[in-house]
């Protein structure tokens, strides 16, 4: 099974288990996609996982050449992206689907992230 997110992808599974150390990536990578509407931190994971930070980070990276929470907001980029090509929600109701507290955050990270706003990005992408 590979996962991506932008142009990160890593093969998760190929037909065997993970290193145990892994598995905790694993994991993670599920628990964001399933929880990608709510306010995830990389304190909320280390407590839900019961690893420190720094061993959740040097797995992360090592794995996937990334750190947890760049992984988390490029996953909610890709879906924001998504829900901004082909979805009639607004922006807000983007934003709060996501886990975003409100309307301007969102469109800093997807700023920061994308180099564009929201709204001009639906503008050159709209599919619906």
């Amino acid at each position: 099974m590979v996962k991506g997110t932008f142009g990160m992808s890593r093969v998760l599974m190929n037909g065997k288990k993970l290193p145990a150390p892994y598995r905790t990536v694993e994991s993670l990578v599920e628990y964001v996609e399933l929880n990608i509407d709510k306010h995830i931190t990389v304190n909320s994971l280390c407590e839900y996982f019961s690893v420190s930070q720094s061993t959740l980070e040097r797995r992360f990276n090592d794995y996937l050449g990334c750190s947890p929470k760049k992984f988390i907001t490029k996953s909610k980029m890709a879906n924001a992206c998504k829900y901004l090509s082909d979805s009639p929600m607004t922006i807000g109701e983007i934003a709060g689907s996501l886990g975003y507290e409100n309307q301007a955050s969102f469109t800093r990270s997807f700023v920061a992230e994308i180099r564009m706003t929201p709204s001009k990005y639906r503008e050159e992408n709209r599919l619906v």
